[in-house]
C-alpha cells in the first residue's frame, strides 16, 4: 500500500527511443559519402564482374572439353583457369580493401566538418 500512489512528476515522464544506427545512416552526410563511393567503385566492379564471368567461362570449357584436349592443351587451358582465379580473387580483396578504407577516411572527413 505504500507504492500505490505515483508522484505527480511520473505522469509527465516520458522515454524515447533513438535508433543511432538508422540516424546516422538516413544522414545527409551518410548519403553523401555512399553516393560518392558507389560512384568511385561502381567501375572497378563491373570489370570484377566481367572478370569472373570470364573465369566461370574458362572453367566451363574447362569442363566440357577438357575429355577431349591434348595434354599440353588441358594443362595450358587449367594454367589459365588458375591465374585468371587467382587474378580474380586478388583484384576482388583489393576492392574490398581500398573501398573499405575509402569508406574510413571519406566518414572521417565528413565526422570533421
Amino acid at each position: 500500500m505504500l507504492f500505490s500512489a505515483a508522484p505527480a512528476w511520473a505522469a509527465e515522464l516520458k522515454f524515447a527511443v533513438v535508433d543511432y544506427g538508422k540516424l546516422i545512416q538516413d544522414a545527409p552526410q551518410a548519403k553523401a559519402v555512399s553516393d560518392a563511393l558507389r560512384n568511385e567503385f561502381t567501375p572497378r566492379q563491373r570489370d570484377l564482374a566481367a572478370q569472373q564471368a570470364a573465369v566461370k567461362a574458362r572453367e566451363d570449357r574447362l569442363e566440357k572439353d577438357g575429355a577431349t584436349m591434348t595434354q599440353e592443351q588441358h594443362a595450358r587451358a587449367d594454367k589459365e583457369l588458375r591465374d585468371g582465379a587467382r587474378d580474380f580473387s586478388r583484384k576482388q580483396s583489393e576492392l574490398q580493401t581500398t573501398s573499405m578504407h575509402a569508406r574510413t577516411r571519406k566518414c572521417r572527413a565528413c565526422n570533421a566538418r
